[in-house]
């Protein structure tokens, strides 16, 4: 009987949607949960003149799965290329550190980026989903823990293979992790908020969070057309939203004067960056989130009583896009995302 203990996950970008690709080596995907949904309508056939129904008819296929697990630097990139949807080449640090920049923007669609996934339980069985897209990936936090990651997606269908298929029973023992370690810690962050108008964000605009969540949402549909019972490609259906959400402990003056830009709508900016293990020549392993224009999306709920501290408190923001790139960031799009780490090659084909 397999456990969670024998469980192989791999996910490779794939090129043509509904065809499956072979995961292999630095494909394995480290989870804490996964999750997949798998559904098959069936068609019934309700005609008059019978007593019971005798007919049901395979109809169309549903796959959603859910994938969490601790942010690596190295890893779960794949995912937030994916939901980004454009990844540029890696960049060399210095001359020999072996680290690598990769620079994720956020484009306006994701068309023709997907991937194959592949899963063996250790019960004789790879459950494989062909094209796999990525519809929603959030982030978060909380002081003294890992950063988490939970990834939404939508799938084309699901085979069971044995011995035989793409990614099959031998197959998948040459699946492994690019990194084993290198979680992203909340203690290796600083977060740093300021006027979107206003200079450069500097040492002056730490906030002290105690936790923080990062939501990057697509609203992605597939269709179902003639000859198939398996959906087409998702495709977008609205704008992406970008949402962040600031928790603080407890009620001060610095918190109180943020609460007042708020309630006037005052817009800001704002960046998450993490910062892990030396790489080589001191370059290290950092994840970079910034977010040119964010809003304040509704006012936090106060509460006191008794003699207990006022908190935590918790602000919502949108992030939208900016007019211009504010004064010490270089993007306009709602959101972008540099990670360092030693993959040599392109996150995204």
């Amino acid at each position: 009987m397999g456990s969670s203990r024998d469980l192989i996950i791999g996910i490779k970008q794939a090129s043509a949607w509904g065809t499956p690709v072979a995961c292999g080596a630095g494909d394995g995907l480290l989870v804490t949960r996964d999750a997949l949904g798998y559904s098959r309508q069936l068609l019934k056939d309700d005609s008059a003149g019978q007593d019971f129904t005798r007919l049901a008819d395979d109809g169309p296929i549903t796959v959603n799965k859910t994938l969490e697990g601790y942010l690596r630097y190295e890893g779960p990139d794949l995912l937030l290329a994916m939901v980004m949807g454009s990844a540029a080449a890696p960049v060399l640090q210095g001359t020999a550190s072996g680290a690598y920049l990769h620079a994720l923007t956020l484009a306006s669609d994701v068309e023709g980026i997907f991937a194959t996934y592949a899963a063996d339980r250790g019960g004789g069985r790879v459950d494989e989903v062909p094209a796999l897209k990525v519809a929603g990936v959030t982030l978060e936090g909380s002081a003294g823990d890992a950063i988490h990651f939970s990834a939404d997606c939508i799938g084309d269908t699901l085979n069971r293979n044995d011995a035989t298929g793409t990614n099959n029973t031998s197959t998948i023992a040459s699946v492994t992790a690019r990194d084993l370690g290198n979680r992203v810690l909340m203690r290796q962050g600083v977060i740093r908020l300021n006027a979107q108008d206003g200079a450069a964000l500097g040492s002056g605009d730490e906030v002290k969070v105690s936790s923080f969540s990062l939501g990057i949402r697509r609203s992605l549909e597939g269709d179902l057309v003639v000859g198939a019972d398996t959906i087409t490609e998702p495709t977008s259906t609205d704008f992406p939203e970008i949402t962040l959400s600031l928790s603080f402990p407890v009620y001060t003056s610095a918190l109180d004067a943020l609460l007042a830009d708020l309630l006037a709508g005052a817009e800001k900016k704002a960046d998450l960056v993490f910062t892990g293990a030396e790489i080589g020549e001191g370059y290290t392993y950092q994840l970079k989130l910034e977010l040119p224009r964010l809003r304040p999306a509704s006012f936090p709920d106060l509460e006191a009583a008794q003699a207990a501290k006022i908190g935590p408190v918790e602000i919502q923001l949108l992030a939208l896009e900016a007019d211009t790139a504010p004064t010490g960031m270089s993007i306009t799009q709602p959101v972008g995302i540099t990670v360092i780490n030693t993959r040599a090659s392109a996150l995204l084909a």
